[in-house]
């Protein structure tokens, strides 16, 4: 139950979030940095709490002296490991100048798929195969810079290329993978990187029947490679295969018992078959694995709501706002938790509205999910005809698929009611 000091310390908290540094991004700036360094620390309080490889790509949310904050990692890096994106690319271009070698364009190509660049990615890959052609590894590469692009037709051609070279070789070989929880290297036979990559494409491409074929072709090879393991998993999901799934990730976490995104990825199976207990403790141990995991938070804070424990619910989201960088999402969802929640104690109609203007400012007023909160939040405060003017825009910026749901609570605030949120 929230006592009067926990609200209290709710109101200074709030007042602290709107006058903080916070700031929301600015159209046009660019805010990425690159690692120039392999292996180099993310640090809070001068003790590692991660690595980052060169060549990462990361945003940068403040700069304080010999310091970067990275946000999504709550962390911060020395500014002496990292480079302006912008300044990165143009001193890889230098390189490639004077030598247009396949490890300088292989170079930049890691770069720009960090990025999210991928048509420069995979120019670059083809620049690069265009010196040093049927090169097994810039192949395998590109076709994965092109399923990062969703062009899936042309990665399976590149791993289809890649098995042909891997045939005309007449012998194995191995590349370096990484292992799924842990920096270190791992070598992995080649034909297995090909089979798991490209059923990855197919299961991209929602051919889930060949994806698993090259599953099950390379989980023979090599059972003890655990990223097959886990797209396979994911695709048994995918299909609608709840219990092999389960089944693939009990195994995935018996081989990497502290991968994370295993514990995440299983919890959301048991929590679409409403084991809400289950869940919350698998999304719990993907926290402790990974307290930077913020798709583990926000899953855990839905089945918090679908179960009815506003307590729960109410205390993690106070200890987030409490945090050094709160993300946009505690905050979004406090805002709900205090327009919404079927429990008079958690909610509160004027905070949720200033929790929710912030995180719409935060997100520049471009997010329907946070504009949905803030109508929800006008309309616990009383303030129908705000209410009816939010959810009419965020109901012209959602997808499609959302509308009924917008539209509903649209609805009931043209009722002149307050939206409450449902135990499931």
């Amino acid at each position: 139950m929230q006592t009067k000091t926990d609200r209290l310390s709710l109101t200074a908290l709030l007042f602290s979030l709107l006058f903080s540094g916070l700031c929301p991004a600015q159209d046009g700036a660019d805010n990425r940095y690159a690692i120039i360094k392999d292996k180099v620390d993310y640090q809070v309080d001068s003790k590692r709490v991660g690595m980052a490889r060169e060549g990462t790509v990361v945003k940068v949310d403040t700069v304080s002296g010999d310091w970067l904050w990275v946000g999504s990692k709550q962390a911060y890096l020395a500014k002496q490991d990292a480079v302006p994106f912008a300044e990165a690319v143009a001193n890889y271009s230098k390189k490639i100048e004077s030598q247009k070698t396949p490890a300088n364009y292989f170079l930049r190509a890691k770069l720009y798929r960090s990025a999210g660049e991928y048509d420069k990615g995979i120019a670059d890959t083809n620049a690069a195969l265009a010196v040093k052609p049927g090169d097994l590894e810039l192949l395998i590469y590109r076709g994965m810079l092109q399923i990062d692009a969703r062009d899936f037709d042309a990665a399976i051609a590149s791993f289809n290329q890649a098995f042909a070279q891997i045939e005309a070789t007449k012998k194995e070989s191995v590349l370096a993978d990484f292992h799924l929880s842990k920096d270190a290297a791992l070598m992995v036979n080649s034909r297995v990187i090909v089979l798991n990559n490209r059923g990855w494409a197919s299961s991209e491409k929602q051919q889930y029947d060949a994806a698993i074929a090259d599953f099950n072709r390379a989980a023979l090879l090599d059972p003890s490679y655990a990223r097959v393991i886990l797209n396979r998993a994911i695709t048994w999901e995918r299909k609608g295969e709840n219990d092999k799934a389960i089944t693939d990730y009990n195994e995935v976490i018996r081989l990497v018992p502290d991968f994370a995104k295993a514990y995440n990825n299983r919890g959301r199976i048991r929590f679409a078959k409403g084991e809400f207990d289950k869940a919350i403790a698998d999304y719990s141990e993907a926290i402790r694995l990974d307290s930077t995991f913020s798709l583990a938070y926000s899953n855990r804070r839905i089945a918090w709501e679908s179960k009815g424990d506003w307590e729960s619910l109410s205390r993690e989201l106070i200890g987030q706002l409490k945090s050094k960088s709160p993300t946009v999402d505690a905050i979004n969802a406090m805002a709900w938790l205090q327009a919404t929640c079927p429990d008079e104690k958690y909610r509160n109609g004027k905070q949720a509205v200033e929790l929710a203007k912030r995180a719409c400012e935060l997100t520049q007023w471009k997010t329907p999910g946070m504009l949905d909160t803030l109508a929800a939040c006008f309309a616990e405060a009383g303030d129908f005809d705000q209410a009816i003017s939010t959810q009419t825009k965020a109901m012209e910026m959602v997808a499609e698929v959302q509308k009924g749901d917008y539209q509903s609570r649209l609805d009931i605030y043209k009722q002149k009611k307050p939206f409450r949120t449902a135990k499931k």
